[in-house]
């Protein structure tokens, strides 16, 4: 159950990576062109 947590855990920590990543992504676009 453990293991299982911890793969979970990370799969989200990695959709978090990514959602964190589209998020400066267009900060810097409405940055760029507003």
């Amino acid at each position: 159950m453990k293991v299982i947590t911890c793969h979970i855990n990370r799969r989200v920590n990695n959709i978090g990576n990514a959602a964190g990543e589209l998020l400066a992504l267009s900060h810097q676009t409405v940055g760029v062109f507003g």
